[in-house]
């Protein structure tokens, strides 16, 4: 196996408004940091994570979501909420990385799940109906003893790791099944690739160019 999990688990920086993500604006809300996006379970409203917190745009207009603004990472949205990681809000009482969480109430509060304080999961997928978690975990952890793809359906409290086996290149993207949730694609620098069995093995389907989403 030659995949290289880098590209998706890369340190960010709270330190800049634009830190090399790109900065974008739209009706006068300011966008930096983006790390993913979703509909609400109603698909009346697209959340985007931003590097200061959660905007909603939604009957022609945006806004900020309620709560705290954290910097959502691995943002994944589910039908009952959306899982994220991160760094918390300046001045907030979680602990810097907060590992894994969720809303249920688009961010108005969260739970934490696992992880608080031990890692920032850039590299999450979760899913839809089965709330599945995949992460790409870039070091040991307490939960996670090495480097690579894990899985949990008990929302963090165990995780089991898939060799990714068949995999090749930098992975650059990838996603669950919202109801199937053994199966996997990911994205890499040499294509796309399928697993459909939780990521223990994967197989190309795709291999001409690089796949980044």
């Amino acid at each position: 196996m030659a995949v290289v999990i880098a590209a998706a688990v890369t340190a960010c920086s709270k330190k800049t408004a634009d830190d090399g993500h790109g900065s974008h604006d739209a009706g006068g809300t300011a966008f930096t940091h983006i790390h993913g996006l979703g509909y609400s379970s109603d698909g009346k409203r697209l959340l985007i994570p931003a590097l200061n917190g959660l905007k909603v745009y939604a009957d022609g207009k945006w806004s900020d979501a309620p709560g705290e603004k954290h910097d959502y990472m691995g943002f994944s949205m589910a039908d009952n909420g959306f899982y994220s990681s991160g760094h918390p809000a300046v001045g907030s009482t979680y602990k810097n990385p907060m590992g894994l969480i969720k809303s249920t109430d688009e961010g108005k509060s969260i739970t934490v799940l696992a992880l608080e304080g031990e890692v920032e999961l850039h590299g999450m997928s979760v899913s839809y109906r089965t709330h599945t978690v995949y992460v790409l975990n870039s070091e040991p952890k307490s939960k996670m003893k090495h480097a690579g793809l894990f899985y949990s359906r008990d929302e963090g409290k165990t995780w089991v790791n898939s060799p990714m086996t068949g995999l090749s290149g930098q992975i650059t993207a990838f996603a669950v099944h919202p109801t199937q949730d053994t199966i996997v694609t990911i994205g890499t620098t040499s294509g796309a690739y399928l697993s459909k069995d939780n990521g223990q093995t994967f197989a190309a389907v795709y291999t001409d160019q690089p796949v980044s989403a």
